[in-house]
């Protein structure tokens, strides 16, 4: 009998409860987002066995990260203010698309800066451009459109966005960093041309999807075979035995072919 065991062990902080659907996933909320089914999950570890067969298709799993309120101060290059309503820098952290920070220029040059309580890992950044408060009001004002993001180890990497009110999920080359800063570098233009907002700008030590694939992916996936199980008769052993029934054969054919004879001589 042939076994595998398929073993996903998972590293840099990453939990089983990363794996589970979280809200917002319909009926799928609160299950693991794992395929094949027919795992065991347990000390952040994931096995499957198999006998006697392979698996049908590739080891899936969707990795969605956990909410980091890690941000300790923000710090911005202007704010906008209307009446009492100052729409302040740390605004875009707070978890809320409801609330934006926003600021009166041309829509160029302008930042914001997230501080870390320590250094961090940062591997994507999830961004809500513009007013996300009232969708009517969205392409009133001016949208980020490019964007820089810097680092504490003077790394940056420049992204063009989409026009869209959405979450907007940015990769980045992963980084160890004390802050993140977004420099508006361009906008797309609103009615009103001088007021630019940002509602949601979210560092992540984990990328929202990532796929594991055995085909592709093989740090932390091991597999082990037993092989099947055969005879413990030597070579040797079996051409002796394979010797013997060809002498008894021969030596049958004789006996068969006198007696055949002998029938025949009575016969005459």
């Amino acid at each position: 009998m042939a076994e595998a065991s398929y073993i996903v062990n998972l590293m840099d902080g990453l939990r089983i409860r990363n794996l589970i659907y979280p809200k917002g996933y319909s009926t799928k909320a609160g299950e693991y987002a794992i395929m094949p089914r027919g795992f065991e999950a347990g000390n952040d570890e994931i096995r499957w066995f198999f006998a006697n067969q392979e698996p049908a298709q590739n080891l899936e799993i969707m990795i969605f990260p956990s909410s980091d309120k890690k941000i300790t101060k923000a710090e911005a290059s202007g704010t906008y203010s209307e009446g009492n309503k100052n729409y302040l820098g740390e605004f875009v952290a707070d978890g809320d698309p409801t609330t934006a920070w926003g600021f009166v220029s041309t829509g160029k040059k302008e930042w914001v800066t997230l501080f870390f309580d320590r250094k961090r890992w940062v591997r994507e950044i999830r961004i809500i451009s513009g007013y996300g408060a009232l969708e009517s009001m969205y392409k009133f004002y001016n949208r980020p459109k490019v964007i820089t993001l810097s680092f504490s180890d003077g790394a940056s990497q420049q992204i063009k966005l989409k026009d869209s009110l959405d979450m907007q999920y940015v990769s980045v080359k992963p980084v160890q960093t004390e802050y993140v800063k977004l420099q508006v570098d361009d906008v797309y233009k609103g009615i009103h041309p001088y007021i630019t907002f940002v509602s949601e700008l979210e560092p992540s030590e984990l990328k929202s999807v990532t796929k594991f694939s055995p085909t592709s992916w093989k740090i932390g996936l091991k597999q082990f075979k037993l092989p099947n199980q055969s005879s413990n008769y030597t070579l040797a052993y079996k051409i002796a035995v394979a010797a013997t029934a060809v002498v008894f054969l021969v030596i049958g054919w004789q006996i068969t072919m006198l007696l055949i004879n002998r029938f025949k001589s009575k016969a005459s």
